[in-house]
C-alpha cells in the first residue's frame, strides 16, 4: 500500500512534465496511439512507419518527442536522430516521396539524418534525403529540401543559410564577407552557394 501511495504522489506531483508523461502514457499504452513505438511520444504526434525511426547509440529517451506536440514523422525510408535533438511543436520530418504517376508506388530515397545537438523550430519541414549536420539550427517554418551543414542556421522557404554558429556555441555575425564570433574572435569566410 505504501508503494502505491508513493507512486500516485510521484505521478501527480504538481509538475507539467510529469502530467504530460502520464497523459502520454495513458494515450499511448491504453488507447494504442503510437503504441508500436518504444519511446514515450506526445499524444498529438503522428508516427508513420515508426519501426524505421532510429536513434544514435540506441537512445531510449528524447524529451522533445514527449513534450512537443503536433509533430508528424513519416519514416517510410528511415529517419535517424543524433544525440540531444530538440524540436518544437508542429515539426514535420518526411522521408518518403512518390512519383507524379498515381499508379506507381512510393519512390525509394535516402533516409533523413539529423545530427547531434540540432534544434528544429516550430512548423519546420524536413523532406526526404536531407541530412542536417551537427550543431545546426532550422528556423521556424523552414522547408528544408537540401542538406544543412554543421553549425549552420537555415530558415525560409526553401531553407537557405542565414547564419553560422561558432564552435563556442554562440551565433556568429556577418562582417565584410566573413562570419565573425565576437566572443572568441573566430573568423570563417562565407560559403558561396
Amino acid at each position: 500500500m505504501k508503494f502505491f501511495v508513493l507512486l500516485v504522489k510521484r505521478l501527480f506531483r504538481p509538475s507539467k512534465r510529469n502530467n504530460i508523461r502520464l497523459i502520454n502514457h495513458i494515450v499511448q499504452k491504453w488507447f494504442g496511439v503510437n503504441s508500436k513505438f518504444p519511446l514515450s511520444v506526445h499524444y498529438t504526434t503522428t508516427l508513420a512507419s515508426p519501426s524505421n525511426i532510429k536513434f544514435k547509440g540506441g537512445e531510449k529517451f528524447i524529451s522533445s518527442m514527449e513534450s512537443s506536440g503536433g509533430c508528424y514523422f513519416s519514416a517510410v525510408n528511415g529517419i535517424y536522430f543524433g544525440h540531444n535533438v530538440l524540436f518544437a511543436p508542429g515539426v514535420r520530418i518526411i522521408s518518403g516521396n512518390h512519383s507524379m504517376d498515381i499508379s506507381r508506388a512510393a519512390v525509394k530515397s535516402d533516409p533523413v539524418k539529423v545530427g547531434d545537438n540540432v534544434w528544429i523550430g516550430t512548423s519546420a519541414v524536413i523532406l526526404s534525403g536531407v541530412s542536417v549536420g551537427d550543431n545546426a539550427v532550422v528556423g521556424a517554418g523552414a522547408v528544408v529540401t537540401k542538406n544543412v551543414g554543421e553549425y549552420e542556421i537555415v530558415a525560409g522557404v526553401p531553407a537557405a543559410k542565414i547564419g553560422q554558429i561558432c564552435t563556442c556555441g554562440l551565433q556568429m555575425h556577418e562582417s565584410i564577407g566573413r562570419w565573425r564570433c565576437s566572443t572568441c574572435d573566430v573568423v570563417n569566410d562565407f560559403e558561396k552557394k
